[in-house]
């Protein structure tokens, strides 16, 4: 199914506009998700959560601040995989996750872990 597009405003939070590719590699691989909208409060209670369990600076968490943090920088789409897989070694595939973006206009995404791994990509999109 494709879905309709709108254009981009700079404060639009509408997901068909924040993550249309996102959203076109679920639907097409029937994954069950949940879309966490920008504006809710159920967002709001992430920000919350992250707030209270990380430092910040500036707007993003402080990743040298955080003791025994992993980090994987990757460069390339290709590679995007490899550091989630690297990184949530520890979880079991069908653990719930939320993705969720530096961009606080972006939808964020419940969802399992096994499935980020099969869309993959996708979540890296500007």
């Amino acid at each position: 199914m494709k879905l309709p597009m709108k254009p981009k405003h700079s404060q639009d939070t509408d997901p068909t506009v924040r993550i249309p590719k996102v959203l076109e590699r679920l639907n097409q691989a029937a994954i069950s998700h949940k879309l966490i909208l920008a504006e809710s409060n159920e967002a709001a209670s992430i920000a919350d959560w992250i707030e209270a369990n990380f430092p910040i600076s500036g707007v993003q968490i402080d990743w040298d601040k955080v003791p025994g943090h992993s980090c994987l920088r990757w460069h390339d789409e290709d590679r995007i995989i490899d550091s989630i897989a690297a990184l949530t070694l520890h979880l079991a595939a069908d653990s719930a996750v939320i993705v969720t973006w530096s961009d606080a206009l972006r939808p964020s995404i419940e969802m399992r872990l096994r499935d980020v791994m099969i869309t993959g990509k996708g979540f890296t999109q500007k």
